[in-house]
């Protein structure tokens, strides 16, 4: 990838493209996914087999020596273009490639993609919240029009809560199956703040402050048979509700989880 080869800007492109997707998943730097140019040490293979026999056979050798925490060392070489006609293809490999870093990702670190995935909806949730929050902060009110943009910011910020589970969860089952800590320093954070003992109280939270956004109105029917509160409440309320029924599913994949673990030890020492 250094300046003055003779590789096709395409190829370039995709290279470049896949090396920042894989550095941002992993946090390390890498250079160059896709070179076939390479020496191993015999006693990294345990951790790089099994691999595909197409051309994303060394994307996907690049992806799991990064999150298997292998040793990389890149070294400059001069690329020049084959003599014939190469057996890449651009759009079917180039997904391959996709599916390798992917693939990966899952085996060693899944909370690094579900993390992405979190963030990527927090973000767009802050983004199509920001104005209709501002506008209650000044007005004490939201228009009628806004209530697609907080089904929205529901739907978002509820995702990227169960992103964040699903992530710190399966950190916590590979731990169960390499048998050592997979975790990075920031799902072991979410997973002590995740703990099931505090997801406890999270549920308790998020249905208490549901009922009380609602209780008008359900006092209302209770009364009247008709409920004219506004819309708003009952919105806000649902997604509550939804964040306390993930995390009680949550706690309780935890649970069996930790079942696991402990049986696992048990047949271990027996």
């Amino acid at each position: 990838m250094q300046p003055g080869n003779h590789m096709p800007a395409i190829r370039r492109l995709g290279n470049t493209l896949y090396a920042l997707l894989l550095g941002t998943l992993s946090g390390k730097a890498i250079t160059d996914t896709a070179s076939g140019m390479r020496v191993l040490r015999r006693n990294a293979l345990a951790a790089l087999y099994p691999l595909p026999d197409g051309l994303h056979f060394t994307p996907a050798m690049s992806a799991r020596a990064v999150f298997s925490e292998q040793r990389i060392v890149e070294i400059p070489m001069a690329y020049a273009e084959r003599v014939g006609e190469s057996k890449l293809r651009v759009i079917r490999d180039g997904v391959r490639f996709l599916y390798a870093i992917r693939d990966a990702a899952l085996l060693y670190q899944p909370s690094r993609i579900f993390g992405l995935a979190a963030t990527l909806a927090i973000a767009a949730g802050l983004f199509w919240s920001a104005f209709p929050v501002e506008y209650y902060l000044r007005n004490r009110r939201v228009e009628e029009w806004m209530i697609y943009r907080l089904l929205l910011c529901g739907l978002l910020f509820s995702s990227a809560f169960s992103f964040t589970c699903a992530g710190v969860l399966g950190d916590r089952v590979l731990s169960l199956v390499y048998r050592r800590p997979q975790m990075t320093f920031l799902s072991a954070l979410f997973d002590r703040l995740l703990h099931r003992s505090r997801l406890v109280y999270l549920a308790l939270g998020g249905f208490v402050a549901a009922v009380i956004l609602v209780w008008p109105g359900l006092v209302q029917y209770a009364q009247t048979g008709h409920v004219t509160i506004h819309w708003s409440r009952p919105i806000v309320a649902a997604s509550l509700l939804q964040i306390s029924v993930l995390s009680i599913v949550y706690g309780v994949l935890q649970k069996i989880v930790d079942l696991w673990a402990g049986q696992l030890s048990h047949n271990q020492t027996s």
